[in-house]
């Protein structure tokens, strides 16, 4: 097992890392320990403190438990948020995207529709993420917000707006666009956080042809209680951390959520993760003490067959102690006499949620018998590393480190068009940059075989750009029909009939 780090010539040991809102609590009781603002820790009573995390790129939730033993004060995590791609990138995002962007069009002829989603996505939107955040930045710091009684002023709901009067271009491929006054009012800044602080609805919402995804923040909130088998009403303190946390909307709603809560918001949001991160490298160093123990995030699960029957095993807890001690599975076998390859899936959360195949092979000697005995290794290192041994017969295997917290939840469409597009964004790379023929073809079959219509039909398109007469016009209005884009669809069937005069050209047109 490798239980060191090494920076700069000095060996780090791992244990002297910690979860972010871990010690950010660490740091903001150490301050208040100064400051002679005590967390009270009443006789056989055990407060719960959930640790709201909302950084730029991520939002970590961490339920910790106090209490009094023998040993004096002590602090335990029982539960810790799935990985959500949530943090205020997000909400700039959601800015560029449904206010600036109808800006950046407004007095064209344009529509979003008329640039690809790549474009939008890689070139236009990025280029307007600076100025939402400025914009944000402005209209958080004009609202007020008295913690105490939760409510948000009345400027918070009107249709002010603030402006940042300096002007942004864009060149496309349809010209160069700006916008001479960028501008967000109060109002739209209530609706875009509105999307952000979704109680009642697990599912994120989508914009840009479902492309770009914005999640709740109740959603790993909800996750954590859910670990710690707790609900709202059983959380004592709610303590706010992290750059994002000082939006007035956000801080409303998860106030509002726990209503039997206290609230503790800091001074200083953003410096407390790492003044706790040196706290606990201090005590751990100097002490050899552990004060808050890193558990696992969700279930590591195995996948068996019973006969035809799925089987799904959980083999590492959610809650387990990290570093965890070595667990041992002995109880499995092959499923038929002579069988050349074994084959364990590892999944995290759900059986939709893959990580890794573990295969071992033996075509020699007629397979494996059935009576041979297959046998795990499986534990968890100080770095979160998922560490795994197998061995059926004399046929071992090891498995290589694995990151089993930090991976996205994916179906089979989403696998392979994320392998899609891999492959066509390195097939790109070695022609120079520019996609080839035989790449966007590729990449055209793998949409259409999981029906991805839209995104069909933009990379036929493409190719009929880069390589006119290979796109087939009526390929792509029937792509975008069924896209339900039925104006791009009838142009495309019109251009193809202009071109090509036949039966087969004239039917879609005509039905639509």
């Amino acid at each position: 097992m490798v239980d060191s780090l090494e920076s700069n010539g000095f060996m780090i040991n791992k244990q002297s890392l910690i979860d972010e809102p871990n010690a950010a609590f660490l740091s903001y009781v150490s301050k208040s320990s100064v400051e002679g603002k005590h967390l009270q820790i009443p006789q056989d009573y055990f407060p719960n403190v959930l640790v709201f995390d909302f950084g730029a790129g991520t939002c970590d939730i961490s339920i910790l438990e106090l209490g009094k033993d023998n040993n004096g004060i002590y602090s335990k995590n029982i539960a810790i948020s799935r990985f959500e791609k949530l943090g205020g990138n997000d909400i700039d995002r959601l800015i560029a995207v449904d206010v600036l962007l109808p800006q950046l069009l407004e007095g064209t002829e344009l529509s979003s529709e008329d640039f690809r989603t790549r474009e939008l996505n890689e070139l236009i939107i990025p280029k307007l993420l600076a100025a939402a955040e400025r914009l944000k930045i402005k209209l958080s710091d004009n609202i007020s917000l008295q913690t105490a009684t939760k409510i948000l002023s009345e400027l918070a709901l009107t249709k002010d707006y603030i402006s940042l009067g300096k002007k942004i271009e864009i060149e496309t491929r349809k010209g160069i666009l700006s916008i001479e006054e960028p501008k967000l009012s109060y109002k739209e800044f209530a609706g875009i956080n509105s999307v952000f602080t979704k109680e009642n609805s697990n599912l994120p919402t989508k914009r840009i042809e479902k492309e770009v995804e914005f999640v709740s923040v109740f959603t790993p909130i909800k996750t954590a209680l859910k670990k710690a088998h707790l609900s709202s009403a059983d959380i004592d303190y709610v303590l706010f951390i992290g750059g994002s946390s000082k939006n007035p909307f956000i801080q409303k709603a998860v106030s509002n959520y726990f209503p039997k809560s206290d609230i503790l918001i800091p001074n200083d949001l953003q410096a407390h993760v790492s003044s706790g991160a040196a706290i606990h490298s201090l005590i751990y160093n100097g002490f050899g003490k552990n004060v808050i123990q890193p558990i696992t995030s969700e279930p590591i699960m195995l996948i068996t067959k019973d006969g035809y029957r799925e089987i799904v095993d959980s083999i590492v807890e959610a809650g387990t102690v990290i570093p965890s001690d070595i667990k041992i599975i002995e109880n499995l076998s092959p499923q038929k006499e002579g069988q050349e390859v074994i084959e364990l899936p590892i999944c995290v959360g759900s059986k939709n949620k893959l990580l890794y195949n573990i295969k071992l092979f033996n075509p020699e000697s007629g397979g494996f018998p059935k009576s041979t005995s297959v046998k795990l290794e499986i534990e968890i290192n100080a770095d979160k590393m998922l560490l795994i041994r197998a061995s059926a017969g004399n046929k071992k295997i090891m498995v290589e480190p694995l990151s089993p917290f930090a991976n996205k939840e994916m179906t089979t469409e989403e696998r392979i068009k994320y392998k899609a597009e891999r492959d066509f964004n390195l097939e790109c790379e070695r022609n120079g940059g520019e996609p080839s023929l035989s790449a966007l073809q590729t990449l055209h079959k793998a949409y259409e075989k999981i029906g991805m219509d839209f995104k069909a039909a933009e990379t036929l398109e493409q190719i009929e750009e880069m390589f006119p007469g290979k796109g087939n016009l009526n390929n792509i209005g029937l792509h975008y029909s069924n896209a339900g884009k039925k104006d791009k669809a009838i142009m495309f069937y019109e251009r193809a009939m202009s071109k090509e005069p036949s039966s087969t050209t004239a039917f879609n047109p005509s039905c639509s």
